[in-house]
């Protein structure tokens, strides 16, 4: 009797609605050995790409952004870079061969706007492969302490006179609460789990609001001020123990935020 053929399991981020979130740096290795091809996916625009994974990309600001294989991949690559929700996905570029076999897109992505790229091989190759991504966003914006637990917190927009800003947590068990401070702080919260308060209580919003966006105001005298924004997750998980409050607690990184 011939032995059976091995069937390899599908990635992780075999669909869109599990992509995986990936911002700026290098990335992987990831391969998609196993990956299957959608049929309700929108068809691919170049390659006859197929096999594909499938990462998330949220972009902070108008901005071009370069995504590319080329640094590691063991097969004949395809990028295909998407705008919209999973379900309703349009176009936005797609690339075959750039470096060899291997891929490169450039693309022009809009402020706070999120992006699906889908990986795959042409015409269904598989084997491994990085994945690098070059933004030129403004450092405006900057994580200056971590958090715990799950929960997170983005920022995106133009941090400058008269622009728009926002800030939104995810990944959320609990409720949520977000305040900002003008002042950087580093009081411990809860030990052993590291937790810490990273900035003064200067303004708090309302209990259960996990996103705000806003016009930094146009006053000259903010221009060239840092002030720094942090979020809590009352009854999260992956931080404070709900022994030391009698539930879970976790925080956000801390993200300051200088005008322009």
């Amino acid at each position: 009797m011939p032995a059976l053929a091995q069937v390899s399991p599908p990635p992780p981020n075999d669909e869109c609605g599990s992509a995986i979130p990936i911002g700026a740096g290098s990335h992987g290795p990831f391969t998609n050995v196993g990956a299957t091809t959608n049929p309700l996916d929108p068809a691919w625009p170049c390659a006859n790409g197929g096999r594909d994974v499938w990462f998330v990309f949220e972009s902070r600001c108008n901005q071009v952004v370069t995504l590319d294989t080329c640094r590691s991949s063991t097969f004949d690559t395809a990028i295909h870079v998407l705008s919209g929700s999973c379900g309703a996905l349009a176009h936005i570029a797609c690339n075959d061969d750039f470096c060899n076999l291997s891929s490169r897109v450039n693309f022009a992505a809009a402020s706070c706007t999120t992006y699906y790229i889908r990986v795959g091989g042409f015409a269904g190759e598989q084997g491994s492969f990085s994945l690098d991504v070059v933004v030129n966003c403004d450092r405006s914006f900057t994580e200056v302490i971590s958090g715990c637990g799950q929960a997170t917190l983005a920022a995106c927009g133009s941090p400058f006179l008269g622009s728009n800003v926002r800030y939104q947590m995810s990944n959320v068990a609990g409720v949520p609460s977000m305040w900002f401070g003008m002042f950087p702080s580093s009081v411990p919260l809860c030990l052993p789990a590291g937790c810490r308060l990273g900035t003064t209580f200067d303004v708090v919003l309302p209990p259960g609001v996990s996103s705000v966006s806003g016009v930094v105001p146009n006053d000259p005298a903010m221009q060239g001020r840092t002030f720094f924004v942090q979020g809590l997750d009352i009854g999260g998980v992956g931080g404070c123990s709900s022994t030391v409050f009698g539930f879970g607690v976790s925080t956000t990184a801390t993200i300051a935020t200088t005008v322009g």
